[in-house]
């Protein structure tokens, strides 16, 4: 009994230690709900290595046609650390340059897209600092587009998944980050992104590493329509964190429908040529749900109106709750035009609707 009450017990800390997170820092972010659900140590400033170069393709992606070509110039070239091997005088695409830089972490891409701005890395940089405060990263400072190690080239989990987030709404972004191998403009990458092939819900984004940062990684999940933004920074075992994160916290949701095409409301008009005039919403909503969520609609707009009104004028808002989280406001339009002419005897009948009101 004592032997098998041992092996249980030995079993126990050893599951334990399998489901353990490796990452001195990590956070995982719901993005629907714009809520963190689990980490450990995410405020903590930290080295983050080729992690930055999501700040830096959004930003670019920002400024630049991804149609542009441009012309290499020699001081973009030989960069230390990774690199896409450009060379002086080649022209290469905005697009390729942002397959370098994501997917094979090029350095040197990272520099030539910063210094395409005014010609100086420093101005660049100083944009993506901004950006980062835009988004609410208020802990993040950005040295350089790379990601070499830097004194006060600092982010954390927290920021970083704010960051992401923001990039992950850029559609071409989010096409390059999701791509495991492609051939562009004579040149082949290869995603450093392993999750790619290890989990089909994996949708991005972006590996980094320096000695001293250790192993980061951002990835993006899409469990039913319900994406989760996972970071770790400084993880030895940093795949199987990502997965286990994934695995213990983030639930596959279900599309449903808050608002549909159906809905509409008759709203009471005070005057003489019509009674109620019928208000609609501008469009259909269809939200990713979990089990358990509860979803409330709140309208927004007067009780009653008494002026003129054209069809498609916007009446009021319906806001969209899940969980008491406002998620998405819809705006709510005529459905007709409201014609009428408000006359003294009106009055009565807006004391009656008001008196009615008040019961």
């Amino acid at each position: 009994m004592k032997k098998l009450l041992c092996i249980f017990l030995i079993w126990g800390i050893f599951a334990q230690l399998c489901c353990a997170i490796s990452a001195e820092s990590y956070a995982l972010y719901d993005v629907f709900k714009g809520e963190f659900i689990a980490g450990e140590n995410m405020d903590k400033h930290m080295l983050f290595a080729s992690t930055t170069k999501i700040m830096t393709a959004l930003v670019a992606l920002e400024l630049y046609d991804v149609e542009e070509i441009v012309k290499i110039k020699r001081e973009w070239t030989g960069v230390e650390g990774s690199s896409m091997y450009l060379k002086p005088d080649e022209e290469v695409s905005v697009k390729a340059l942002l397959y370098g830089l994501l997917m094979a972490s090029g350095n040197d891409a990272a520099v030539a897209l910063a210094s395409l701005h005014t010609g100086k890395q420093e101005d660049f940089v100083t944009l993506m600092n901004a950006r980062a405060i835009g988004i609410g990263a208020q802990s993040t400072f950005f040295e350089n587009p790379n990601g070499l190690d830097g004194k006060n080239h600092l982010t954390t989990a927290h920021d970083l998944a704010l960051i992401t987030a923001e990039a992950m709404k850029n559609e071409t972004f989010r096409e390059i980050v999701a791509t495991t191998a492609i051939e562009i403009e004579g040149r082949f990458f290869s995603n450093h992104n392993k999750l790619l092939k290890m989990d089909d819900s994996i949708i991005g984004v972006k590996t980094g590493y320096t000695r001293k940062a250790g192993r980061c990684l951002v990835s993006c999940a899409d469990k039913g329509g319900r994406q989760y933004i996972a970071v770790t920074l400084k993880a030895p075992d940093d795949w199987d964190d990502h997965l286990s994160l994934y695995e213990k916290y983030a639930k596959t949701a279900e599309i449903a429908q808050a608002v549909d095409e159906n809905f509409c409301m008759n709203i009471p008009v005070i005057g003489e040529k019509q009674m109620t005039v019928s208000v609609v919403a501008e469009k259909t909503v269809s939200l990713p749900i979990i089990e358990g969520e509860t979803v409330k609609t709140v309208v927004f707009g007067p009780r009653f109106i008494y002026n003129t009104a054209a069809k498609g004028e916007k009446y009021g808002e319906m806001h969209i709750y899940v969980d008491d989280k406002l998620i998405e406001k819809v705006r709510l339009v005529y459905a007709q035009d409201v014609e009428n002419t408000p006359t003294k005897r009106n009055i009565f009948n807006i004391w009656e609707i008001l008196k009615s009101f008040r019961k």
